[in-house]
């Protein structure tokens, strides 16, 4: 079975990943810029969008990030869909408010 990975609005023919990923000051800092280098060295678009760090533990008092438009792949950690979805107050920017 062949699947087929549809291009976003990037140039032509270049795959887009986009990693909103909290700034700790860890490692995992470190694992998202490693990634993201190594992807843009073999010619594949990738880009960081820094989250504050509270918006692990209070996520929505941040605003839910939108995936640019050349992104074909969000690359997240499993909580952060959780935590956007879920812990959000009714009409405090979860993702089912918009």
């Amino acid at each position: 079975m062949s699947q087929t990975i549809r291009l976003s609005d990037g140039p032509a023919g270049v795959l887009g990943v986009w990693l909103p990923t909290v700034r700790a000051g860890t490692g995992t800092d470190v694992f998202a810029e490693r990634l993201c280098e190594g992807l843009n060295s073999r010619g594949i678009r990738a880009e960081i969008a820094w989250l504050p760090h509270r918006s692990e533990y209070l996520p929505w008092t941040v605003s839910v990030p939108v995936a640019p438009a050349w992104a074909d792949i969000v690359h997240v950690n499993t909580w952060i869909y959780i935590d956007y979805q879920v812990n959000a107050p009714e009409g405090q920017g979860g993702a089912y408010d918009q």
